[in-house]
């Protein structure tokens, strides 16, 4: 049995039954002759999973390392009969992280939220209540906006112009063209318009909820927002005139932590071996031995 897997996800050594051959691949090198007669797949975001990969491979199982699967053709695997798997939360930890250092790192925003400013969250999902939660503690004040939730289940919900005009605005929704809520280019040049230079903008979601050439004109004009970017629509090509003119320009670095790769690790071998039983060397709770990695 064989199993293909990104070289950046770290654990999988022991974890893995002797009847497995494990070959670690740069995940922009993967592609349809590698996988052909491997059984399993381990991917994170830098390997696009379509059609053209799978196609007449004998793969039985798909499993992407990461929260977010805008890179994963999941009718197509559906169409191949593969399964998959992902880790929503994995790296929320993380993330969480980043959005409060880069606010602490900005000009004075963490000293006016803590006196009275409110933080607009966009997206209640794993990385949003997280997020929420920690702010909670620190005695921040929140406004939420997830169309996508009963408004009962979110706190602080409100519509999106209200949470766009706080203080401090950080996107965390799923990357998605569904209607009727598409979240691509949810910040639109309309949307961006309204930002004053009073204003701190943080994306650690995914790109292209940000109109990135919209945000680029509008950070030339009057009265700008103070701007957070790690991730950037056409990753990993990035745009140098709108790095030029963020506070802090990251390489969607703000999940990449270790911890956040051990639980997404755990979380895809626990799913490997529901699909696959023989590929798992199973010496007690996967979950439980993860903690005491970490």
């Amino acid at each position: 049995m064989k199993i293909i897997a990104d070289q950046n996800i770290p654990g999988l050594d022991g974890r893995l039954s002797d009847e497995v051959e494990l070959l670690r691949l740069p995940g922009r090198q993967i592609d349809a002759a590698s996988v052909r007669d491997a059984t399993a797949l381990l991917v994170r975001s830098v390997t696009p999973v379509d059609a053209k990969l799978v196609a007449g491979s004998t793969l039985r199982f798909v499993g992407s390392a990461t929260a977010g699967i805008d890179h994963i053709d999941r009718e197509a695997l559906a169409a191949a009969d593969i399964a998959f798997a992902h880790v929503p939360g994995s790296n929320a930890n993380a993330v969480v992280e980043y959005v409060i250092a880069a606010i602490a790192s900005v000009e004075n925003y963490l000293d006016r939220l803590q006196q009275g400013g409110r933080v607009g969250v966009v997206g209640y999902g794993h990385v949003g209540r997280t997020l929420i939660a920690r702010l909670s503690a620190l005695g921040i004040g929140t406004l939420t906006y997830d169309p996508w939730l009963d408004p009962a289940d979110v706190p602080g919900d409100a519509a999106l112009a209200d949470v766009l005009a706080c203080d401090v605005v950080t996107l965390h929704p799923e990357l998605t063209d569904r209607q009727p809520f598409p979240s691509r280019h949810l910040l639109d040049e309309g949307a961006l318009g309204a930002f004053t230079q009073d204003q701190l903008l943080i994306n650690a979601s995914r790109g292209e909820v940000i109109d990135n050439h919209a945000l680029c004109l509008r950070l030339q004009q009057p009265q700008a927002p103070r701007v957070v970017l790690d991730v950037w629509e056409g990753e990993p090509v990035v745009d140098p005139a709108l790095l030029r003119r963020v506070d802090i320009g990251t390489p969607h670095v703000a999940g990449y932590s270790l911890d956040g790769k051990l639980r997404g690790m755990w979380m895809l071998i626990d799913a490997l071996a529901k699909c696959c039983p023989q590929a798992v060397q199973r010496t007690g709770n996967s979950q439980n031995s993860g903690r005491r990695l970490l």
